[in-house]
């Protein structure tokens, strides 16, 4: 016989509250119980939303899996640009392929979740098997050419220019181990050293100095920072000059750039620096990343680095490392997206990769220096 309205059955509740709950349910609501009018999900949209930027990433994620009300709301493109711009500072690498501002700006309808996971380093290394890896494991066994790699930039002359000596000595450093020399390529261009970094990465290093070290050394650090290894092709801060001398010599990608801001693109590698970025397979690019330091130094290497990435005589299949260094582990240091965004490297249209690396013990160089070597063996 059928229990009236109102009878409670045999788990305590009364039929129209049973049909009440499985309605609620059916629609992927959650459930609070008898006090459902006092849960969480019956506050303000705007004040569960702040709630939620107190999480972390993965505890938003495993929230928005309870419920579709949860999932709806864990799913907030706000919600997601905060926690992106939030984490990313926090990254010890990011790269052409990780970069959130490469990923925003080629596409029309912004997903920030999907760029959150695409970007997060540490959703990158997931050690589950799976077929896409077969091919690369293969690679790894065919025998490859070691790779040339030029290494430069502004880091080679300020605290972190230790790096240069651990990798020509090996010494301080189980991760270096120096093979040999070799001589020099081309005129100006010194000695290079073959190198293997832990055991496993082999390469051909040169090291490019902008000026002879006596020049360095007296070089005064509120001195504009001048390059031997360039030279201007142009007058600063010409505009419209400017994209019309790059577009007579064939430069189309700096013609759709330069500007008066750009004035970094307004030069080129000296001659025997071009014949030599032909032949490379790769580059390093270190930059000083201490807060103290870095102010003008990313500004400062930019004529260096997109003079040496200039298609016209470095293939866009060459790839970069940027190493953003510090001298030791408690030296605050800017964040690598944040030196991405001062090198401008949403402009190359090259492979590239910014790793944070501390000299005194080279964390984050092994990782670095794989991909380099990865990525140029397979281009070579």
């Amino acid at each position: 016989m059928e229990s009236p309205a109102g009878v409670e059955g045999n788990d305590g509740r009364s039929e129209m509250e049973t049909d009440d709950h499985d309605a609620y349910s059916e629609q992927g609501c959650c459930s609070h119980g008898d006090d459902e009018e006092a849960g969480l999900l019956n506050i303000p949209v705007q004040a569960f939303l702040h709630i939620l930027q107190y999480l972390d990433a993965k505890d938003i994620c495993s929230l928005s899996s309870t419920c579709r009300q949860c999932n709806s709301f864990c799913s907030d493109q706000h919600l997601w640009k905060s926690v992106l711009n939030k984490d990313m500072v926090k990254w010890s690498e990011v790269s052409h392929g990780t970069y959130p501002s490469n990923l925003a700006t080629t596409r029309e309808d912004i997903d920030y979740k999907d760029i959150y996971m695409k970007c997060n380093p540490e959703l990158q290394r997931d050690p589950t098997f799976n077929l896409a890896s077969i091919p690369r494991l293969l690679w790894s066994f065919l025998p490859r050419r070691t790779p040339i790699i030029v290494m430069f930039g502004p880091g080679l002359e300020t605290d972190t220019s230790s790096i240069v000596r651990k990798f020509i000595t090996g010494h301080g450093s189980n991760i270096i181990k120096v093979n040999g020399v070799f001589p020099a390529m081309y005129p100006g261009v010194g000695t290079g050293f073959e190198v293997t970094v832990n055991d496993k990465s082999r390469l051909r290093l040169v090291v490019l100095y902008s000026a002879t070290r006596k020049e360095r050394e007296a070089r005064d650090s509120n001195q504009p920072r001048m390059s031997k290894l360039i030279k201007r092709t142009s007058p600063p801060n010409q505009g419209a000059d400017s994209e019309e001398g790059a577009a007579r010599d064939g430069n189309e990608a700096a013609a759709n750039h330069v500007t008066a801001e750009d004035d970094y693109l307004n030069f080129e590698p000296n001659d025997h620096v071009k014949s030599m970025c032909h032949v490379v397979g790769g580059f390093i690019f270190v930059v000083d990343a201490a807060q103290q330091i870095n102010q003008g130094s990313c500004s400062s290497g930019r004529p260096e680095l997109f003079a040496f990435m200039d298609s016209r005589w470095t293939p866009d299949r060459k790839p970069l490392l940027v190493l953003s260094s510090v001298a030791n582990p408690d030296v605050p240091r800017i964040p690598c997206v944040r030196i991405a965004d001062q090198l401008s490297l949403e402009k190359l249209q090259r492979p590239w990769k910014v790793v944070d690396c501390d000299v005194s013990s080279l964390s984050g160089l092994s990782e670095g220096v794989d991909w380099l070597v990865g990525s140029a063996s397979k281009k070579m």
